[in-house]
């Protein structure tokens, strides 16, 4: 059942992080984009001087290779109606360390999945996914004008193709 309602809750996110458009990490794509202000097609609240960061690490163990795609969202579940904030990271290396800026303060969930193979939208069969979780079922972050850091999870290989 868990993993279920993890996959509709990352086929959802995936489809807001793709609309979100590119990622402001460094050079080497190793970290993941922008939360923005509003106007900017990302969320975020306009004019706030309190935005902010969330970053952790997101590990994987399996043999999948793609761009990794992290966003946050402000309620469950995600959609492109909620995102808050999105990010890629073109060439993953796990642990793969993630950072999403401009963060307003709220509470937020945080989800990711790799791309394998023909890029798409939202998260396919095969796909390895995740979401940051706890007690099994994922859970909020709450944000606040600090940095918010060691948002950890794993990411779990999805489905085989059809």
């Amino acid at each position: 059942m868990f993993r279920m309602r993890s996959l509709i809750f990352v086929l959802c996110t995936s489809l807001a992080a793709i609309a979100c458009g590119d990622d402001d990490g460094d050079d080497n794509g190793n970290n993941a984009g922008t939360g923005g202000e509003s106007g900017e097609g990302t969320g975020g609240k306009s004019g706030d001087s309190e935005l902010t960061t969330i970053t952790g690490t997101i590990n994987y163990e399996g043999d999948a290779a793609g761009p990794l795609l992290v966003s946050i969202h402000s309620s469950f579940p995600p959609s492109d109606m909620n995102v808050v904030g999105a990010g890629q990271v073109a060439d993953p290396e796990f642990p793969q360390e993630y950072t999403i800026t401009d963060v307003a303060p709220g509470s937020y969930f945080v989800v990711a999945y790799i791309s394998v193979g023909k890029f798409h939208v939202g998260a396919g069969a095969g796909d390895p996914q995740g979401a940051y979780v706890v007690d099994g079922m994922p859970a909020q972050v709450e944000v606040t004008d600090e940095p918010l850091t060691g948002i950890d999870f794993d990411l779990m290989d999805g489905p085989p193709p059809p």
